[in-house]
């Protein structure tokens, strides 16, 4: 209910409409929360301060620390095809666990729910070929560029995502010394998100 005091407008809410009054300011917290840490994560990435040298992980270990928190995937299919014996990859688990978790969330959130997401790694030469493909509607030619650029998103005007998701994710392959590509899925259905790691060297 609005009431009129001293030319200020006030508002009266019942116990409904303040519980969604503090939702919307928890989501709200929340959404600004996540800016803040992505972009003081991209500040250091730019910075140079994410670099390793040294470190190493295995790619299943990898992909299980990035399953353990997608919890978009809980009800979903997912394939893990990993090539037997595959030589350890250059770079810190939970830095690339966190890229894989990105991008299995948004294979989730651009594909249909009763399609599988398939992970598949190979040793080719001294790289790691590690891909997340999906089944949704793929992504524009012109796009798979500018998705790793801060706060552009491909569904602008819906949704509430920040757009630091797939810039991050770029960021902290490239401070691994490892790169990051878009192309189209198998049979040119879906999207297939590939990232080449080095496989890790001991002296």
């Amino acid at each position: 209910m609005l009431e009129s005091e001293g030319g200020h407008r006030t508002i009266e809410l019942d116990g409904e409409g303040r519980a969604e009054f503090l939702n919307i300011i928890n989501e709200e917290t929340d959404r600004l929360n996540r800016f803040i840490e992505g972009m003081v994560e991209l500040a250091r990435l730019e910075a140079g301060a994410a670099r390793t040298t040294g470190a190493s992980c295995r790619v299943d270990e990898v992909i299980s620390l990035a399953l353990e928190r997608a919890q978009t995937l809980e009800h979903r299919q997912v394939n893990i095809e990993l090539e037997p014996d595959l030589p350890p990859a250059a770079g810190d688990a939970h830095a690339l666990a966190e890229v894989i978790f990105n991008l299995l969330e948004n294979a989730a959130k651009y594909s249909p729910e009763n399609t599988p997401i398939t992970i598949t790694a190979s040793g080719v030469m001294n790289k790691i070929i590690l891909s997340i493909k999906d089944e949704g509607p793929g992504i524009p030619e012109e796009m798979r560029m500018r998705v790793f650029d801060k706060f552009v998103r491909l569904d602008e005007g819906k949704g509430r995502g920040l757009g630091l998701g797939l810039a991050i994710a770029h960021g902290i392959i490239e401070a691994q010394g490892g790169s990051i590509t878009i192309e189209d899925g198998d049979n040119g259905r879906g999207t297939q998100v590939t990232v080449i790691l080095p496989i890790a060297t001991h002296d």
